[in-house]
């Protein structure tokens, strides 16, 4: 017999989205199955559940794509495998329906289809629903069993509700990242399995370009498998699929023409391939060549792995289509045909035949390697000018008038939409450019829709401005060009032009909170939780979904847990804090509130996370001369600002709480090492500002030079000394998973794949300058560094975003930052003996030196033989080291918080 409890929300729901570097839209079709049929094989996927890494993908790139069902059931219950590892049985306590939109279950044969979803409207509902069932195994001894049953109307629901019984219930933290660099995961099965209550509405996820080779660019399929299942846990039913389209590139390019030595040389090399494929780094070759190993091997990866993984679960693979960005040598080949040189890049107009015949090219290898979900990322302006990334805002008039946002929730229900201003025609000259772009999708795929990143239209408010956005809007059939709305405020683009809602196309909001990928607690939640689009779901605006698009998602991990959660409301949450906090235990593992805890997070979440919509680190832990106006501390460098000083607070509040209830959880600790990582790299700054004081003035003063110097490494020294407890906060991982996926690339490549000149003029031990886990290496430096590399016997660092990328991990904080600083209080004290003032030509020639020392060195000289890499034995032992180490450091440098 069983009891069987149930709770179920039903929503009317748009066709929903969540950007956050995944791309998040419905399927055009989804394929359900019978929960039966779970033990029915799903084709060629390995959905083991060991978490390795799938086998070899260097296999032959001619072999054919692999064939799976968009969604099964079977898939999913190979996702539990892998969340709950360690707890082989534990699935057997859980059971998963698909059943149709009028809530009545479909109990058709399990080798069957059920039913078939096709484009799904305004006003379709999806769902899920948690039940909970007991079974009476025996009356006589009275015992019974909890079966967790999960009803969805498709298997991206399947997920959703899965992910959130996991979160809600079991207190689970499944972290996407891999290796703790994203808060760590938590994941203890209780004893009993938790009372359930119903849920509903859909999270879909967009990954931003960036994050691609800031997150992304070392994972190998196991990294992959972890990224996809925590993503779909979440809701997410749509990637942004890059991975491998610089073989397609390769193909195309061959056929039209060109050699292979110009087409790697046009690609960056693998940390930097983002902004080859953004378009506005084409033909620099920043680390390059691109070796022809890795094309191969990501081909592989995408196209026996990726993609297959992403359908078996319902999700959509967003992919890459041909942009107009060209090698100029191109040109020599096709002289009558519009391309505009910048540097080593063509840019090739739209409306040019040339255009469509590689379009036709491109796509046809596209589909016939990777199949496709018919949706396709196409930015640009297709005029044979410069890519929106180098300049947005050069179509602008200062002649125009400027229109206005509406300032209230009700001007945006009333004039929101498809409303839009019917006295802004659209730009004759963007419609023919925006006809031709669509028709290189069309041409080849009929159902294909445009997916275009709105970054390029950041700074636009002028009606000349709208009517180019108009022509694009219009160049489309209705529904198929849909904008990716990214902004820097979380208040989106959409608004702008009297609420035009994008003039009718479909978009979806999104956050831009990360650049760089680079550490800080920041990121204002209240401020998201009000500014957040409901006004738009509930008017008649063309939203299709929402989301997030940092640069990289490794920092803030509790900015990303409630923004996910976001899709799942209709209204701001009303006791913000009360909620996050409850949602910092959960993460935690804890059962019961804790005192310091509750304390750490209510004085966090007044300041760090009440502060910034974005995150780009400033602090003097890479940047030796910061801005005075970065500082967190008082003018007087010495008074930390009332922001910083509950910052300070949250970290002696952690301190206690890991020295009251002992939590070894991943999440635990990483925030532990967080917090003190924070309040120590704020206190960075003044000691910098005051460094570069001392080293300013022509008469230097050697005392102080030593005092405001040393003070200054020391710290930073310390830093890494706190870093290094926590396996989130390490350089080594970063550089291991470029050296492993060096050597699975290596299957495909020849001695002087992986060759660059640059390396070449360094001679290390044992190491061929064909070496691609040198290779990889020097690029994985280089990325979080200098960007452009630094060539032997250079009189400075090349120009660029030097530091943009910059991280705190331990490694890289001593072994970089801190020693470039001792080689500039070197200079300072030998020029001040010399009665100098500091020769900055000298010391730029040292900082040269001192990056091309370290890019392009080889860790601890270990090539052949690498093995996984392992801190610690324990949690136990971690939690031992980082609370002392903690400690140390929070009694060294609590003087300066004493006006706190």
């Amino acid at each position: 017999m069983a009891e069987t409890g149930k709770k179920t929300v039903l929503r009317l729901l748009l066709q929903s989205f969540i950007l956050l570097v995944l791309l998040g839209i419905r399927g055009n079709y989804i394929r359900a199955r019978n929960i039966e049929s779970r033990s029915k094989s799903i084709g060629d996927i390995d959905d083991s559940g060991d978490g390795g890494d799938g086998g070899d993908i260097s296999s032959d790139i001619d072999s054919s794509p692999k064939s799976t069902d968009k969604g099964t059931v079977n898939a999913i219950y190979s996702l539990i495998d892998r969340v709950l590892k360690n707890h082989p049985t534990a699935k057997d306590s859980i059971r998963l329906r698909i059943v149709a939109d009028d809530d009545g279950i479909n109990n058709e044969d399990e080798d069957e289809e059920s039913f078939l979803l096709q484009n799904p409207q305004r006003g379709r509902r999806e769902w899920y629903r948690l039940e909970q069932q007991h079974n009476v195994i025996s009356n006589r001894s009275n015992s019974t069993e909890t079966i967790i049953i999960i009803t969805g109307t498709s298997h991206s629901e399947l997920t959703a509700g899965l992910g959130y019984y996991f979160k809600e219930y079991c207190n689970f933290t499944i972290e996407w990242s891999t290796g703790g660099r994203a808060g760590g995961s938590h994941t203890v099965l209780p004893d009993v399995w938790p009372v359930s209550l119903g849920h509903d509405k859909k999270a879909i996820t967009r990954h931003r370009t960036t994050k691609w080779s800031y997150s992304l660019v070392w994972y190998d399929w196991s990294a992959w498998q972890n990224l996809i299942d925590s993503f779909a846990l979440r809701g997410i039913n749509m990637i942004l699929a890059l991975t491998g389209q610089e073989e397609i590139q390769h193909r195309v390019f061959s056929e039209l023409g060109l050699d292979d030595h110009d087409i790697r040389s046009w690609f960056n090399g693998p940390a930097f391939l983002t902004w080859s494929r953004g378009q506005n780094e084409y033909g620099n070759s920043i680390a390059g060549p691109l070796p022809r190993s890795f094309m191969k091997s990501q081909w592989s990866l995408q196209r026996e792995y990726i993609l297959p993984r992403l359908r078996s679960l319902g999700m959509v693979g967003v992919l890459p289509a041909f942009q107009g960005n060209v090698p100029i040598q191109l040109k020599a080949l096709y002289n009558d045909s519009n391309i505009t040189a910048h540097g080593d890049t063509g840019w090739l107009d739209s409306v040019d035949p040339l255009f469509l015949r590689i379009a036709n090219l491109w796509m046809s290898q596209l589909i016939e390697d990777f199949g496709t979900d018919h949706y396709y990322q196409l930015d640009g302006y297709f005029n044979g000018g410069v890519p929106p990334w180098r300049s947005n805002s050069q179509y602008g008039s200062q002649n125009s008038t400027a229109t206005q946002r509406r300032a209230s929730i009700e001007d945006s229900k009333t004039n929101s939409g498809t409303k839009s201003l019917s006295t802004i025609p659209h730009d004759e000259s963007w419609y023919r450019r925006g006809q031709a772009a669509y028709a290189g999708l069309n041409n080849t795929d009929p159902n294909a829709h445009w997916m275009y990143q709105g970054f390029a239209f950041v700074g636009w408010d002028t009606n000349e401005q709208a009517s180019y956005l108009k022509g694009f809007v219009d160049s489309a059939p209705l529904g198929k060009f849909i904008v990716v709305d990214m902004g820097y405020s979380p208040e989106g683009e959409w608004q702008k032009w009297q609420n035009a809602s994008f003039f009718g196309a479909p978009f979806i909001w999104s956050k831009l909170h990360n650049f760089g990928d680079t550490n800080g607690m920041r990121g204002d939640l209240n401020h998201l939780n009000e500014a957040f689009p409901y006004q738009a779901l509930e008017a008649q605006s063309s939203i299709i979904g929402i989301g997030a698009t940092p640069e990289g998602i490794d920092q803030n991990p509790i900015y990303y847990e409630f923004l996910f959660e976001q899709n799942f409301r209709s209204a701001p949450v009303k006791n913000l804090n009360t909620h996050l906090i409850k949602l910092n235990h959960k993460r935690y593992g804890l059962k019961e509130p804790n005192k310091s805890i509750y304390r750490a997070w209510e004085l966090l979440l007044n300041s760090s996370y009440a502060q910034d919509f974005n995150v780009q680190d400033l602090t003097a832990v890479a940047h030796l001369n910061p801005r005075p106006s970065s500082t967190l501390f008082e003018s007087d460098r010495i008074t930390p600002k009332p922001v910083l000083c509950d910052i300070f607070h949250a970290w002696t509040s952690f301190i206690q709480a890991a020295d009251n209830v002992h939590l070894s959880t991943q999440p635990f600790l990483y925030d532990l090492v967080n917090v003190g990582r924070e309040v120590l790299a704020q206190l960075t700054t003044p000691m910098a500002l005051n460094f570069s004081d001392a080293r300013s003035v022509n008469s230097m003063d050697r005392e102080e030079l030593i005092r405001t110097g040393g003070l200054y490494i020391t710290l930073l020294e310390d830093l890494d000394r706190l870093l290094g407890t926590n396996v989130g906060f390490l350089l080594d991982p970063w550089l291991e998973s470029a050296r492993r996926l060096a050597q699975k690339d290596a299957s495909g490549g020849t001695q002087h794949d992986c060759f660059s000149s640059i390396l070449s003029n360094r001679n290390l031990h044992h190491v061929d300058d064909g070496c691609c886990q040198r290779f990889y290496e020097w690029n994985a430096k280089c990325q979080i560094t200098t960007w452009n590399p630094t060539k032997f016997g250079a009189n400075q660092v090349p120009d660029g975003p030097v530091d943009y990328a910059a991280k705190h991990w331990s490694g890289l904080v001593k072994g970089y930052y801190a020693k470039r600083a001792k080689i500039l209080l070197h200079q300072a004290l030998q020029d001040q003996q010399n009665g100098q003032p500091l020769n900055s030509t000298s010391v730029q020639r040292e900082f040269a030196a001192h990056a091309y020392e370290w890019t392009t060195s080889v860790s601890n000289e270990v090539v052949h033989h690498l093995a996984p890499f392992h801190l610690f034995p324990d949690q136990r032992s971690v939690l031992i080291k980082t609370l002392a180490t903690s400690k140390e450091m929070l009694s060294k440098y609590s003087h300066w918080f004493d006006t706190c």
